[in-house]
């Protein structure tokens, strides 16, 4: 499973696209998932137990669901022992995670432009916050063991209009993720 973190509007949409196409190009078509907002339901040992495949690319996944949860409901479903075994799954399975984020003032910004003309769930201080969570998680943490952490904040100062990805990451990315799953 290749797994793609970041706040909303940071362009892991974009970036899965382009991911899977890479991917296919390579002879190794990968399908994309969404894990959005789940019920209070939701197991995440039993019921993400069929995401584990090397040909997902996860749009989000447990670090966004401990993120998201303090924010949306005072409080994750995943506490820190659920959280270290699930990492240490990801770990057997060959998991990468990348994890997507912007220098504040460039997110803040880019932001507030796009609130300009899209109607989103969430507000505008709480996707700045989301994503100055990333940029903690990003400084302090290990997610799994194999791990890419990405910038967006370059892409527009390279004449690239946003959302976009690098080119030259999305290879990185895909070699690196066909390596560690031994294609």
């Amino acid at each position: 499973m290749l797994i793609i973190e970041g706040s909303d509007l940071v362009g892991k949409t974009t970036l899965i696209k382009e991911l899977c196409t890479e991917a296919t190009k390579r002879g190794f078509p990968m399908i994309p998932q969404h894990f959005g907002l789940l019920p209070d339901s939701w197991n995440f040992f039993g019921d993400y137990l069929d995401y584990i495949v090397d040909t997902t690319v996860m749009d989000r996944f447990i670090l966004s669901e401990v993120i998201y949860g303090e924010i949306l409901r005072d409080g994750s479903r995943i506490n820190q022992c659920d959280f270290k075994a699930l990492q240490s799954n990801l770990n057997y399975n060959k998991a990468m995670t990348v994890i997507i984020a912007a220098e504040p003032d460039f997110f803040k910004e880019h932001v507030h432009k796009q609130f300009e003309y899209r109607d989103e769930v969430f507000k505008e201080e709480q996707i700045c916050n989301v994503n100055d969570a990333f940029l903690m998680v990003m400084q302090t943490h290990r997610i799994n063991e194999f791990i890419i952490e990405y910038d967006i904040s370059h892409i527009v100062h390279n004449d690239r209009d946003f959302p976009s990805s690098d080119p030259d990451f999305v290879e990185e990315v895909v070699e690196t993720y066909l390596k560690l799953q031994g294609v």
